[in-house]
């Protein structure tokens, strides 16, 4: 897991093309160290301050984590493979910022990683349109 400062941070990256709504779906708190992931798949932890927590139509824990599946989509193996064709991502993480968050793609070598910064409507996107748990669904009445 990467922590601390975090140097050439990337602008310009659209999250829908790493993580795309119908590539990504939300798992509970209790599976997410169990959850058997397939090769295809990466492991991702969003984490939001209450404010953004708030526009979400649907509940968030109190602790603002949501836990997720993410299959590959052809951008992130790109990016997360390296010379010898190791895909490198072991996580993903997404955090608040405020006024954007921060995507990681992290790996069991804390110093190597691809940070990149996307804007909150990207990641409210990718949350309302997702595949969610069911206590995560708000019936439309």
């Amino acid at each position: 897991m990467v922590s601390g400062h975090y140097a050439n941070i990337e602008e310009n990256m659209a999250l829908a093309e790493i993580l795309p709504a119908d590539h990504f779906r939300t798992i509970s708190q209790k599976v997410r160290n169990t959850v058997a992931l397939t090769s295809n798949e990466v492991g991702v932890t969003i984490t939001m301050k209450q404010p953004f927590a708030k526009t979400l139509r649907f509940p968030v824990p109190w602790d603002g984590i949501l836990y997720g599946v993410a299959r590959k989509t052809e951008l992130l193996r790109q990016i997360g493979t390296d010379k010898e064709g190791y895909f490198w991502v072991t996580s993903i993480t997404c955090n608040d910022w405020d006024d954007c968050f921060l995507l990681v793609l992290e790996s069991a070598d804390v110093l190597r990683y691809r940070a990149f910064y996307v804007s909150a409507d990207e990641v409210r996107e990718l949350l309302e349109h997702c595949l969610r748990i069911p206590e995560q669904c708000v019936q439309e009445s």
